[in-house]
């Protein structure tokens, strides 16, 4: 069970830009997926023109539902199938959950964002991102683990806000 309420004032968490985590976390995650998420198989279509979108150097957002707490992990095997790391976006109380959540999660490319109130920080962050094109941004639009697959929960309004951001400042 993951502790929402959080007694310490909000603080942002700035991910790392360092790989040397990311491919170890990479090089074990098949088993992780297997054995903790109950995922067996991926596959990964389209592959190329996402591949085709990076060497045209476009700022690249990727925004899907969170129907399992491994999402995350399952599309970290897309940045590892282009060979582009990306940069996650979660709530800051999973980095309160403990001392190795608080550790490994910038390490691997996460950030914080304060759901609750309007983070321009995170937001700054986030349309950074697209704009220096070095890593593909990862946001789930709807902002929970929605637990369904076939139904897109309501989304909040930072995916598209971070969007138009980017597109004016390239």
């Amino acid at each position: 069970m993951q502790n929402i309420i959080i007694d310490k004032p909000y603080r942002f968490v700035l991910p790392g830009n360092g790989t040397f985590w990311l491919k170890i976390f990479l090089a074990c995650m098949p088993r992780y997926l297997r054995k903790h998420q109950g995922v067996k198989s991926w596959e990964i279509l389209g592959v190329e023109r996402l591949q085709a979108s990076i060497d045209a150097g476009h700022g690249i957002m990727l925004a899907p539902n969170h129907c399992r707490p491994g999402d995350p992990m399952v599309l970290s095997m897309l940045g590892k199938a282009v060979n582009r790391p990306m940069f996650i976006m979660a709530s800051w109380h999973l980095f309160m959950q403990n001392w190795l959540f608080a550790w490994l999660l910038p390490r691997l490319g996460v950030f914080s964002v304060n759901r609750e109130g309007m983070d321009r920080e995170a937001l700054k962050f986030a349309v950074k991102v697209l704009t220096d094109t070095r890593r593909m941004l990862v946001l789930f639009p709807e902002g929970v683990v929605s637990r369904t697959n076939d139904r897109l929960g309501h989304l909040m309004e930072g995916t598209a806000f971070i969007a138009r951001k980017a597109a004016k400042q390239r």
